[in-house]
């Protein structure tokens, strides 16, 4: 046996079989894929997929295999277009991530295509070919795809040069970019070894799982990035296609071809770029440009139209310059693909209409956030609510943003709000019994991993609790006797008046913590206007702050209740006074 054989033979998978364990791990993007065994995919149902503006399609012939070839969807972010048809020397499902080896391999028993051995040099294998007939608009005819491969890495620079072409008009157009080559695996790979005597690496996709590893969910160990094939064709006649894959020098490792669902077009009329992806908030530039005759069309009013998408309908004219090029600018509002697609009407009068093209419009969540209140002063007990503002990348309102919230310094809490419409979330909280200062910090959570990444905007803000100023004209006296929240007996008397005077005691008796607190100095006194609640704020003797919250719930007084907090964590617990006494709140 051939060494490079047997070698190939050792490496050899019969398909992705672990790709279904691992498949959870990898990124939501996802081919799915429909091959001949399904009724309703036919090679007519492939070649007509293929049809786009200004081409009618007939006469459609085939040569494969019902595995080798079939409709692909959700391509965008992995092949480089939505949707499409693949072609294969061996199973159009197998291009399916994850990719869980770099040796998937098929034999289809087809045997070699004849001009396809030519254009490679080698013999050829397991082919697969679509042909039919178009009828183009115009003279020039142009389509997109995508070549790729499990011959990747490791069989670059060697016989093992599987091939594909498409022959219009028995001329092949599948080009490297800017020269009259061929693609194929000796003309765009990423070298061999991997990174050594690379051939046009800028058009090359490494997936090969060791090298150094699968990055693109699909099952080919390499791609290349879009290519468009252009062609001259002869208008209003028929002119045939013949797009062909084949293996060559042996049936060891498969190749794929994807094709650009409705991207066969022959108009005079072009709208690049092919597909873009920007954040949501931003603006999109496509450029349709105008050839009559080979030549640049001046004074051309072009139309643009998001044909579907969500920003299905929207709409743009705009007059082709010196160039021939038109442009349409429009803002991403909403997260989706948008097809968008050029028309005018062309020098027989009749309406041509470009290619279409891809946008994706992502949603990257906030770019910044801003809270507000930045400071703000309030009386210690009362509520605090703060505003976070989240923008996306254009400065337009980033909603249904989850916007973490932490308070720390005199009070400790945290929470989390949805941003709204206006990309608003508001976190509310209460203030302490005393004074002191709160440092709120908060941040959008993009990512939705509850942490605060690098690349997440976040935002400070201040607040400062204050003693309240008393009520006008408010007056409390008190005394009697409660049982304190841990069993201690405990006396108590005295009296406050707005704005700030009057004289407190508080004496527990023990045996848990017997403690006895005078003061002497009031800084408010707050009443209800039912006279019914009222609030002491007073400073002891030894500088400790204290507040009195009394009720004031009808005579003889045992059903009043009486509560001392200190700073110093001291709380006597609302208590009623069962065991005798009386508050009286009243305005004087």
């Amino acid at each position: 046996m051939h060494r490079a054989l047997f070698a190939r033979l050792a490496r050899l998978s019969f398909g992705p079989i672990a790709a279904v364990l691992l498949a959870p791990g990898l990124a939501v993007a996802q081919l799915t894929v429909q091959d001949q065994t399904d009724p309703t995919v036919t090679p007519a149902s492939l070649a007509q997929e293929l049809g786009g503006a200004g081409v009618t399609i007939n006469t459609v012939t085939y040569f494969g295999t019902t595995k080798s070839s079939g409709h692909f969807q959700g391509g965008a972010t992995i092949v480089g277009f939505a949707q499409g048809v693949i072609l294969s020397s061996g199973w159009a499902t197998d291009t399916i991530g994850p990719n869980t080896n770099d040796g998937t391999s098929r034999t289809l028993g087809t045997g070699g295509d004849p001009d396809l051995t030519a254009l490679s040099g080698f013999q050829t294998f397991d082919r697969t070919v679509l042909e039919f007939n178009i009828v183009p608009q115009a003279n020039t005819l142009s389509f997109d795809y995508v070549f790729g491969s499990e011959e990747y890495n490791e069989w670059v620079h060697s016989i093992f040069n599987d091939v594909f072409a498409f022959f219009v008009n028995g001329v092949n157009c599948a080009h490297v970019p800017t020269t009259t080559q061929a693609v194929s695996i000796n003309t765009v790979n990423g070298g061999n070894p991997f990174g050594v005597n690379a051939q046009h690496p800028e058009f090359y996709r490494n997936n090969d799982p060791n090298d150094p590893g699968a990055t693109i969910n699909t099952g080919a160990d390499g791609l290349t990035t879009v290519f468009t094939c252009t062609a001259t064709v002869n208008p209003g006649v028929n002119n045939h296609i013949k797009l062909a894959i084949a293996d060559a020098s042996d049936t060891v490792l498969d190749s794929y071809v994807f094709l650009r669902a409705n991207s066969f077009v022959s108009s005079n009329i072009a709208l690049t770029p092919l597909t873009a992806t920007n954040p949501l908030g931003t603006t999109h530039t496509v450029t349709a440009t105008v050839l009559e005759n080979g030549q640049p069309a001046a004074n051309k009013l072009v139309t643009f139209i998001v044909n579907s998408g969500p920003h299905t309908g929207t709409t743009g004219t705009d007059v082709t310059n010196e160039q021939g090029r038109a442009f349409f600018t429009y803002l991403g509002l909403f997260a989706g693909t948008d097809i968008i697609q050029a028309s005018y009407i062309g020098p027989q009068g009749t309406l041509q209409q470009s290619n279409t093209v891809e946008k994706i419009w992502v949603d990257l969540g906030a770019v910044t956030l801003e809270l507000t209140p930045r400071t703000a002063v309030n009386p210690v007990g009362t509520p605090h609510c703060i505003m976070a503002t989240a923008l996306n990348a254009g400065g337009l309102p980033a909603a249904n943003v989850t916007v973490y919230f932490t308070v720390t310094g005199s009070v400790n809490a945290s929470g989390s709000e949805i941003t709204n419409a206006q990309g608003q979330a508001q976190f509310c909280y209460t203030g302490p019994n005393f004074p002191g200062a709160d440092a709120i910090f908060a941040f959008a959570d993009n990512n939705h991993n509850g942490q605060h990444d690098p690349t997440e905007p976040s935002d400070l803000a201040e607040k400062t609790w204050i003693f309240p100023e008393s009520t006008p004209d408010c007056k409390i006296t008190y005394g009697g006797h409660i049982v304190a929240m841990n069993g201690d007996f405990a006396t108590f008397g005295g009296n406050a008046r707005a704005p700030a005077s009057g004289n407190s005691i508080y004496k527990d008796h023990g045996p848990a913590l017997p403690l006895t607190v005078k003061m002497p100095t009031v800084i408010a006194v707050l009443c209800d206007p039912g006279d019914v609640h009222g609030t002491i704020f007073a400073q002891a003797v030894n500088g400790d702050f204290a507040r009195i919250d009394v009720q004031d719930l009808g005579e003889p007084g045992r059903n009043d209740t009486y509560r001392i907090l200190l700073n110093t964590g001291y709380d006597s617990g609302e208590r009623p006074l069962a065991n005798g006494g009386n508050i009286q709140i009243h305005h004087h």
